[in-house]
């Protein structure tokens, strides 16, 4: 795999302020989806800074877990600052789930073309 994560690497402020943010609507399925799940574990892979999560996060369960897993250490930086309470991990969505197994909802916003489609 090419060195993604510096392509990344240095951006994570510039990122985060000029990314274009995500409707509450795209989320609504995901988060019924959920609806009957006691303490669900929510996977943002390739979160980059928690755009998507700026959207989720209010609309989730209380008792919800949320992990979020980016290739740019940059990124995970801004975006455990800015979401303490998310589990923030460098390093592959493909190899944090591969390691993980199950979960209860996966998005990738943004982020799928980067990766090792037939692994995630």
């Amino acid at each position: 795999m090419p060195e993604i994560d510096a392509k990344f690497d240095g951006l994570a402020e510039s990122y985060d302020r000029t990314r274009p943010r995500y409707p509450a609507e795209l989320f609504g399925p995901v988060v019924e989806s959920l609806r009957d799940t006691r303490s669900p574990l929510v996977v943002d892979a390739g979160a980059g800074t928690g755009i998507a999560l700026e959207t989720l996060l209010p609309l989730l369960p209380s008792t919800a877990a949320v992990h979020a897993v980016d290739i740019s250490s940059d990124m995970v930086t801004r975006g455990r600052s800015k979401f303490p309470d998310v589990h923030w991990m460098v390093g592959t969505a493909e190899d944090y789930l591969a390691e993980r197994g199950s979960v209860d909802a996966l998005i990738a916003a943004q982020a799928y073309q980067w990766m090792d489609r037939a692994r995630f």
